[in-house]
């Protein structure tokens, strides 16, 4: 299979460890470094980040090196997620239940990419327990939900007697995707039967608009049998 690579921009759509994963792939194979470095600098860097590295554009491992320096750091893949949480636009009680869906939806995908990183980018669960499992980063994820979801989640901390004061730790995280999880499946299933209820309503008003057609009998005095013409009513 073709592998799918998409340009290094440094934010929270990849990690720099998942988007080298993948160029190294496509290079693995009647590649120099030197090629590398070209192909790599020319062609799947954004141009900021091309003008950092300008320095080193013709030298591989000292580009991957300086990639993995800047980009690699727990603490900015993580701060790069949570500002991009932030970016997701905020619902409110008129919101619809499929644009509440969506938004539920997005911050799942992106708490799971969170917790998925050890296995993705090889981060170690006890620089992930800091970046994203502390007080801080949880209260800015919290700040993000609306109160529905976040009083839910503190109902099942206190049921797994765990503090929903003090909120932090992966166990926590991990209660926290679950009830969003469950906030994004519930919605989504309130908008399929919305969305069927409004095309049966739609259904109903377009047979009640359409004018109906009776046949009358009209009787020329040319033969016996009357010629039938439909006029709308």
């Amino acid at each position: 299979n073709k592998v799918q690579i998409s340009k290094f921009v440094g934010d929270a759509s990849q990690t720099i460890f998942e988007f080298l994963e993948k160029f190294e792939e496509i290079v693995r194979i009647n590649h120099t470094a030197r090629q590398k470095s070209m192909l790599l600098y020319s062609t799947y860097l954004s141009e900021r980040i091309q003008q950092d590295m300008v320095t080193i554009k013709d030298d591989y491992p000292a580009l991957r090196e300086k990639l993995i320096k800047v980009y690699g750091r727990t603490s900015s893949i993580v701060s790069a997620k949570l500002a991009a949480l932030r970016d997701i636009p905020a619902i409110n009680q008129s919101s619809s239940s499929s644009t509440q869906a969506e938004f539920y939806r997005s911050v799942y995908a992106n708490l799971a990419s969170i917790q998925a990183l050890p296995e993705m980018s090889g981060i170690s669960e006890e620089e992930l327990s800091i970046s994203a499992y502390s007080e801080s980063p949880m209260t800015d994820i919290l700040r993000v939900l609306p109160d529905c979801c976040n009083n839910k989640f503190r109902e099942q901390l206190t049921a797994k007697d765990l503090d929903c004061e003090f909120i932090a730790g992966k166990e926590s995280f991990t209660i926290l995707l679950r009830v969003v999880k469950q906030f994004y499946s519930n919605l989504e299933f309130s908008a399929k039967l919305h969305k069927s209820d409004r095309e049966r309503e739609v259904g109903k008003k377009k047979n009640a608009t359409q004018p109906k057609v009776h046949s009358l009998q009209v009787d020329n005095g040319s033969t016996s049998d009357g010629n039938v013409q439909q006029v709308p009513v």
